[in-house]
C-alpha cells in the first residue's frame, strides 16, 4: 500500500482527472535529437506539460490516462550551412528553463554606467579545464565556433576594449569591425606595432604612465611609475565620450589589476573540454588576495561539450 503524504488519509489527486492517483512529478529533460513524442493514435498528445522526449511521454501516460499512447521516432537533421558544415546549437541551462538558443540574444543585457559615471567593465575569457588561458602562449586551440560568436557579440555591445600589450602581440589585434569603437592597449613600455591597422585605423591608443615614451598615438596617461587602472576606465570618456560598457580581454595580468582595482562588473568565461597541462597563466594573475563574489547569470553548453558562463559581481 502507498503511504499517504498528505495528512488527509487519501492518496493525493491529479490536476486533470480527479479521482486518479497521480504519478510522480517529472522533471524538464532537454533531449538530443532523435526525439520522441507522445500520441493517440496518429494525433500528438495534448496534455500539458508534455516535451518532445520519451521519457516524458511515458509520463504522459500515466498522468493523462491515456490507454493508447503510441511512441513515434521524430527524426530531424540537424540545419546545416550552404557548404554542408554543421551549425553547431547552444542549449541554455540556466536560468530554466532549458532552451536552445542564440547567441546574440543570450548576451544581449544593458549594461549601463555606474551611479557615479563609471563605466560598466567585463572580462571576456576562454579557460581550459585545468585553468590554463594559452596553448603555446595563444587563445585559439581553447576556442570553438560559438566561443568566437559570443566574443564577437559582445564586442559588438562594448564601447570601448581594453586589452593587454602582450595580448595584441600574440593575437593579432587590428581595427575593430564596429565603427566608432576604441581599443585601449595597456602598456608601461610602448613596445608595439604603432603602424598596424590597429593604430593607423585610428581605433588603438595607449593606457600608459607619465613614464611611457611617445610613439605618437592618442594616449591616456594614468600614474606617474604605474598605470591607475581606476582611474584609466573613469577617464575613458576623454576618448570615447559616450562609453558605457568596456569589455577587457586580458592577459591575465590586466584582469588581475582590474580585480585589485575592483573594476570587475562581470565575468564571461567559457570553459573548453580540454586538460592541457603546462604552465599556462590563470584567469587572472599578480593581483592581491582579493575576493570578489559573483552570481551565475547564465549557463549555456553546446554540441562539443563546451560551457558558456555569465557572472555577475554580487550587490
Amino acid at each position: 500500500m502507498r503511504r499517504d503524504i498528505t495528512g488527509s488519509g487519501r492518496l493525493p489527486q491529479t490536476d486533470h482527472h480527479p479521482g486518479r492517483t497521480a504519478a510522480p512529478p517529472s522533471l524538464p529533460c532537454v533531449a538530443p535529437f532523435p526525439a520522441r513524442v507522445a500520441t493517440v493514435g496518429n494525433e500528438p498528445c495534448g496534455e500539458e506539460g508534455v516535451q518532445p522526449c520519451g521519457f516524458l511521454a511515458v509520463t504522459c501516460a500515466s498522468r493523462c490516462g491515456h490507454r493508447r499512447v503510441t511512441h513515434r521516432n521524430r527524426r530531424r537533421s540537424r540545419p546545416t550551412t550552404t557548404r554542408g558544415a554543421r551549425i553547431k546549437v547552444m542549449r541554455r541551462l540556466h536560468p530554466p528553463p532549458a532552451t536552445v538558443t542564440d547567441v546574440r540574444e543570450l548576451y544581449a543585457s544593458h549594461r549601463p554606467r555606474h551611479a557615479d559615471g563609471r563605466p560598466h567593465v567585463g572580462i571576456c575569457m576562454v579557460s581550459s579545464l585545468d585553468g590554463s588561458t594559452v596553448v603555446a602562449g595563444k587563445s585559439a586551440p581553447l576556442s570553438s565556433p560559438l566561443d568566437t560568436e559570443v566574443l564577437f557579440a559582445l564586442r559588438a555591445l562594448a564601447d570601448v576594449i581594453v586589452v593587454g600589450a602582450g595580448t595584441v602581440r600574440a593575437e593579432g589585434y587590428g581595427a575593430p569591425s564596429k565603427a566608432g569603437q576604441r581599443i585601449g592597449v595597456v602598456t608601461m613600455s610602448g613596445d608595439l606595432d604603432v603602424d598596424g591597422d590597429l593604430f593607423t585605423s585610428g581605433a588603438g591608443f595607449f593606457i600608459c604612465s607619465d613614464s611611457t615614451p611617445d610613439r605618437g598615438v592618442e594616449t591616456l596617461r594614468v600614474g606617474t611609475d604605474h598605470i591607475d587602472l581606476d582611474q584609466a576606465i573613469r577617464r575613458l570618456p576623454e576618448i570615447s565620450p559616450d562609453v558605457a560598457f568596456v569589455q577587457a580581454e586580458g592577459g591575465a595580468r590586466l584582469n588581475g589589476a582590474l580585480l585589485d582595482a575592483g573594476l570587475v562588473d562581470e565575468l564571461h568565461l567559457t570553459l573548453s573540454p580540454r586538460l592541457v597541462g603546462g604552465d599556462g597563466p590563470r584567469l587572472a594573475a599578480g593581483s592581491g588576495d582579493v575576493t570578489c563574489d559573483l552570481d551565475l547569470a547564465h549557463l549555456a553548453v553546446d554540441d562539443d561539450s563546451f560551457v558558456y558562463t555569465r557572472w555577475t559581481r554580487r550587490t
